[in-house]
């Protein structure tokens, strides 16, 4: 029989995944009544309305990308959440990521160039579903700090017993100021907030909390207008691996 938690005896994760979720929910019902607003399914819109429409279709896409990420957070941080490790085809993952994001980058005008070794390349030890949910993040963010006719890279090496997956872009890049920053709970770069772009500030978190449960490290090379470079180390799968 499940077990029925009631309000009080919910943890706090649970409570934040189960807000989150309904939050969620409700903005997804109000982007697409904002988006048949936008169409002219009722009616012609005055320039004044359009431009009102416009700025509530961005604060709902910034509220949406909170929620997606909080219950990502609500995951990650729980104390009872366990990593599901095992030998991973990392090169599966990457592949499965860059074309699930290939058509967003198109519309935006952004070149995607995907590096894929070749050969036999190593397993990474680690838990699939949560390494998924940094490489959307990476990616996601590529896309989202580039402009028309910019370029995101993704590739794929090795250097001793780590896996390094590194994704590349030519795009509105990170300040020195603000770089050691980046990775903390709730941050955003000033520039970033001034692109207008939906974010949390809570992607990167998230992606550290991750890939330090693999035993990982995350590098930033980045430079203001100038784009950034994100390095994932995740460790090989040996046969002995372990937590």
């Amino acid at each position: 029989m499940a077990e029925y938690k009631t309000p009080e005896n919910l943890t706090r994760e649970e409570t934040l995944s189960m807000i989150s979720h309904e939050l969620r929910t409700s903005l997804t019902a109000s982007k697409w009544m904002l988006e048949m607003l936008q169409d002219g399914d009722v009616g012609e819109l005055s320039p004044t309305q359009k431009e009102m429409i416009n700025k509530l279709t961005t604060s709902n896409a910034r509220m949406m990308d909170v929620a997606t990420n909080l219950i990502m957070l609500s995951r990650a941080s729980s104390e009872e959440s366990r990593y599901n490790m095992e030998s991973i085809d990392i090169v599966n993952v990457i592949d499965s990521v860059v074309f699930e994001f290939g058509s967003e980058a198109f519309s935006q005008h952004i070149e995607m160039i995907y590096v894929k070794p070749t050969g036999d390349f190593p397993k990474v030890f680690g838990d699939e579903s949560k390494l998924r949910i940094v490489f959307q993040n990476l990616i996601d963010n590529a896309i989202k700090y580039s402009k028309e006719g910019d370029r995101v890279v993704v590739s794929l090496s090795q250097k001793e017993d780590m896996v390094i997956v590194t994704v590349k872009d030519t795009g509105i890049g990170i300040a020195d100021k603000d770089l050691p920053l980046v990775m903390s709970q709730f941050y955003r770069a000033p520039n970033a907030a001034k692109k207008a772009q939906a974010g949390s500030g809570i992607g990167l978190y998230i992606c550290a909390r991750i890939v330090e449960g693999h035993k990982g490290k995350i590098d930033i090379d980045s430079s203001l207008e100038h784009g950034s470079a994100i390095s994932v180390y995740l460790p090989t799968f040996t046969g002995q691996s372990s937590l």
